[in-house]
């Protein structure tokens, strides 16, 4: 049997045990609660449900005779890796074996196996209280979560890929994997409550009752704002738009209605029959003195119509109004300040938007996207069917309000435009054995969340013979148009994403259940919906950005801005310019202090101390919320732009080959104090970290330090392992060049320290090739045998970045950063605000910034300040730029091949400029477009963006930059 077969059997035999384990921790017994509680509501257990059930269900039906190329294999054992570190470790294990013995390689998994074998031999299965006993899902450290998560993601992506191109030589199937649904899936279930559809009929017969116009035209035109309403409250709250018509202007009125529930009021529409159906329940809240019982009678005036009440409030802008519904009764309340100001906005339709030109939706961000997908599945529980939206939907419905000074409209507060008007009484509607889908609300959700998905309408993709092309419509004849999109969306989007909307588009989904005439009241029918469609849209917008469906209600509305001038470009010097030293400091450098000036003078070693720039010599307090947000930004990153590049690996297509000469991954060196990981990051990273060199000659040193695997002082080991995590796909070449920061400090080996500099630079590029070069150092002058070897990388397209400086405005630049060959560094937070150590930004270059505040990275253990500690600095924030060009780079090779051959042979040299230090400048200068505090603050995930640029689109920008250097 091949290698890589025996590790899908492992894999095959394993992975049922480990998600009947993962299954018990997320279910709402006592114990499951207890579990999840210390995890800080990231859903670590979930992921794992879901990881290991798509594994399951992969494996399952595994084709034997598929080959497994290496890189999947690598994944395969990286996989197992992490399963292999979760069993409980009996004690004094750690000491049993001595050095230079070798473990059997996943001996605990095959252990598991062999026992799962000689149970289901006997009859019987594991039982969870044994595999308890063997085996801890949940690591210590979140990041070690997130690994292990992101371990089996990858591998489940690349094992799929692998049987989805099988697949495409057999039979086409549906690739959804409907879930099952029993007793203990419903109960685990967080189905919104159907109180909401409930109130909203009521609300709609009380506003119609309401109107009263007189001596006009009724103007009943509302907009209606759709939202989860996932409050715990028994009040339901509605967010309105009444119309404020006159003969010259159309205005609306901002608005908001309170309903409190009736007492002993029956849900509406819903019997005791259908309540019971499946045992499917939808529960009112508990009773509860509700905010709307508390208002006192003379706070509140009777409503005598809507009509002349809006018309007069509209005079007053800037007013919320607010109303109470109270036993079928309508009052007003006191007016508070306007929330979206939509006084002074227009709304636009999402058909407007989608149909923008400037390619306008892409702009928006995929956060807002996904929020919209799920507004609009919830809409779909709480108003389809309904007086609200009675018939069928489309995008031509939902609108949001846009002010004249901004760009893009807010895509997280959507409403619903209807007419608030007595219905028609004996309508009929069309019969629906005439119809392909049964349920063209349904239908018409998928196509929606297909359009704002792919950021286009579906009248882009018709043929021109279809049907919906002339004056008449019928959402079945788009249904086969919304599966080619749906096609399209397959490589691309989540998982949860492609299962919701083949769900809403495959006719079967509910007619074996409920055949092709069930009512939206029945809550059987909408548990159904909800776990097909609406629970996957939100647990793709959790795993991807880490909101919560409870959350979204509650978000304030968006603040966008346009017209944000673009950063002024680098003046780069030609290499051959004769410039001294002196005039080439001169001009980077703002005007100096004359204290210092009197000081370089007076001390002719000031200009050789180098320093180490981050925060060791003054330790801040670094607060809970820094830390999470700066944890936040990697996240983002790891889940917005890493599986962008995942393919991008070991590419020798020949238009790669022609821009990257050299074949294999992209290589970064750090010239730092070494590199010493903990246990855990040692063989995590092992593969990747290619070489260590030391140049510390000391007689003190032993072998460990000569070769570079040690480091003294943590600053080397911090940046490298950044280097590591944000740059997933490079290698890393470790120059040791500094003892310790005490060394780097002194003036007596300000010579030596220099030669090593300029050796381990040199080394890098002749040697080892490198494509980036990270140093996290500077010192007050020039250095000319620095220079120098900056100046031969240079020649050799390596792209260099340093550390700006710590002295915040108390001093210049630091050299190397202040020349044009190398990217100067400053440091922010995690929202793009200026650290106070970071020194003041230059006029006339760009001032690139990026996250160096409160980041959590590997430390080595023998300096018993933990396996991770906290960093500040522009030390900090150095590798983390270093590995966004790594990343870039990457993204380049991925979208090269896709390029039309003859624009690659044409192009090829221009291109290749971006493989230096004033190329990959141009690209940071399209990731920071958000100028903050005088800083171009970089923000990879809005340029490097599938749903905003496609990867051609991408090397097309980059190109016309490149051209204008």
């Amino acid at each position: 049997m091949a290698p890589n077969q025996e590790l899908l059997l492992l894999m095959s035999a394993v992975v049922p045990e480990f998600l009947k384990l993962a299954t018990t921790f997320t279910d709402n017994s006592a114990a499951a609660i207890a579990a999840r509680r210390p995890l800080e509501k990231e859903a670590f257990y979930t992921k794992l449900h879901v990881e290991f059930k798509s594994l399951d269900e992969t494996l399952s039906s595994w084709d034997r005779n598929l080959d497994i190329p290496e890189p999947v294999e690598r994944t395969l054992n990286r996989a197992l890796d992490v399963l292999e570190s979760r069993f409980v470790k009996p004690l004094g294990e750690q000491h049993q074996l001595r050095p230079g013995l070798i473990r059997t390689k996943h001996g605990k998994l095959r252990n598991l196996q062999r026992q799962v074998q000689a149970a289901r031999a006997e009859g019987a299965d594991l039982k969870v209280e044994e595999l308890q006993e063997m085996i801890h899902l949940a690591h210590r450290r979140k990041d070690d979560r997130t690994h292990m998560v992101n371990r089996l993601t990858k591998c489940n992506q690349e094992l799929a890929g692998l049987a989805a191109k099988a697949a495409a030589r057999q039979p086409k199937q549906t690739f959804r994997a409907k879930p099952a649904r029993d007793a203990a899936q419903t109960v685990s279930s967080n189905l919104p409550t159907s109180q909401i559809r409930d109130s909203a009929t009521l609300l709609y017969n009380i506003v119609t009752q309401n109107w009263k116009c007189t001596g006009h035209n009724p103007h009943t035109a509302t907009k209606l704002r759709l939202a989860t309403h996932r409050g715990s409250s028994s009040d339901a709250r509605f967010e309105m738009a009444f119309c404020c018509a006159s003969d010259t202007a159309t205005k609306w009125q901002e608005s908001e209605i309170l309903l409190v529930p009736r007492k002993k009021r029956k849900a509406a529409g819903v019997t005791s029959k259908q309540v019971k159906t499946k045992g499917v329940t939808f529960s009112l809240p508990q009773k509860e003195l509700s905010r709307a019982q508390i208002i006192k009678a003379e706070d509140r005036w009777r409503v005598e119509g809507i009509c002349e009440l809006v018309d007069s409030i509209s005079a007053r802008p800037s007013y919320r109004l607010k109303l109470l519904v109270e036993e079928d009764n309508l009052w007003r309340l006191s007016p508070i300040s306007a929330i979206e100001n939509i006084q002074t906005k227009q709304p636009v339709s999402l058909g407007e938007f989608l149909n923008l030109d400037s390619r306008s939706f892409d702009r928006a961000k995929k956060r807002d996207k996904f929020i919209l997908q799920v507004i609009l599945a919830n809409g779909l529980l709480h108003f389809y069917k309904g007086p609200w939206l009675l018939k069928d939907w489309n995008k031509t419905h939902i609108c949001f309000y846009q002010a004249k000074s901004q760009d893009l409209p807010d895509l997280t507060r959507p409403y619903l435009s209807t007419q608030c008007k007595p219905l028609e009484q004996g309508s009929e509607e069309e019969d629906v054995s005439f119809r392909i889908h049964p349920y063209p609300g349904i239908l018409a959700l998928g196509i929606l969340l297909l359009e704002i998905e792919l950021g286009r309408p579906i009248e882009d993709q018709r043929p021109s013979d279809s049907p919906n092309n002339a004056e008449g419509f019928n959402v079945d004849a788009d249904r086969t148009v919304a599966m080619e999109m749906l096609e399209e969306c397959k490589n691309d989007s989540s998982i949860d994403f492609i299962n919701a909307v083949d769900a809403c588009l495959d006719d079967k989904t509910f007619i074996d259940e409920f055949g092709r005439n069930a009512s939206f009241d029945d809550p059987a029918f909408r548990q159904q919906i909800f776990e097909f469609i609406v629970k996957p849209l939100e647990d793709a917008l959790e795993k991807v950005f880490g909101i919560s469906v409870e959350k979204l209600d509650a978000l304030p509305p968006t603040v966008l801005h346009q017209n944000i001038p673009k950063p002024q470009k680098r003046q780069v010097l030609s290499h051959s310019a004769q410039i001294s030293h002196q005039a080439d400091d001169a001009s980077m450098m703002q005007k100096p202090d004359t204290r210092s000036l009197v000081a370089a003078e007076t001390s002719g070693k000031l200009g050789f101390q180098v320093c180490l720039y981050d925060d060791s010599e003054g330790k801040g307090t670094v607060s809970d919320q820094m830390s999470i947000r700066a944890d936040k930004w990697f996240i983002d990153l790891q889940d917005r732009v890493h599986p962008l590049i995942q393919r991008a690996r070991n590419s020798n297509h020949s238009a790669v080959c022609k821009v990257f000469p050299r074949p294999g991954r992209v290589r970064i060196a750090i010239l730092d104090t070494g590199i010493e990981l903990p246990g855990e990051g040692s063989w995590a990273y092992e593969d990747r970290i290619r070489e260590q060199k030391s140049w510390v000659a000391d007689d003190d040193c032993d072998t460990f330090l000569q070769r570079g695997d040690r480091d003294l002082d943590g600053h080397g080991t911090h940046g490298a392992a950044l280097l590591l995590q944000v740059a997933p796909e490079a290698d890393i070449f470790v120059a040791r060049i500094f003892k310790d920061r005490k060394e780097s400090r002194g003036s007596i080996m300000a010579e030596v320290i220099h030669n090593r500099i300029a050796n381990a630079i040199k080394h890098a590029v002749k040697e080892w090739e490198v494509d980036v070069i990270s140093m996290s150092f500077g010192f007050d002058q020039s250095v000319a045998i620095i220079d120098e070897a900056i100046r031969f990388a240079d020649d050799k397209k390596v792209i260099m970045l340093a550390a700006a400086s710590n002295q915040g405005g108390n001093s210049n630049i630091a050299w190397p950063a202040r020349l044009p060959q190398v990217i100067c560094i400053y440091a922010t937070d995690s929202l793009g605000n200026r650290c106070d150590f970071t020194p003041t930004e230059s006029p006339r270059s760009d001032n690139f910034a990026v996250l160096g505040q409160a980041v959590k990275s590997c430390w080595p253990p023998h300096l018993g300040e933990g396996e991770e500690v906290r960093k500040s600095g522009t030390s900090t924030a150095t590798p983390i730029a270093a590995g966004i060009a790594a990343i870039v780079l990457d993204y380049v090779k991925l979208a090269l091949p896709k390029l039309e051959p003859e624009f690659v042979n044409r192009e090829a040299g221009m291109l290749s400029k971006l493989r230096s230090s004033a190329g990959m400048s141009t690209v940071f200068r399209q990731m920071a477009k958000r100028k903050r505090g005088g800083y171009d603050y970089i923000v990879p995930w809005d340029f490097l963006d599938k749903r905003k640029y496609k990867e051609t689109t991408v090397c097309d920008i980059i190109l016309a930059d490149l051209k204008d250097i």
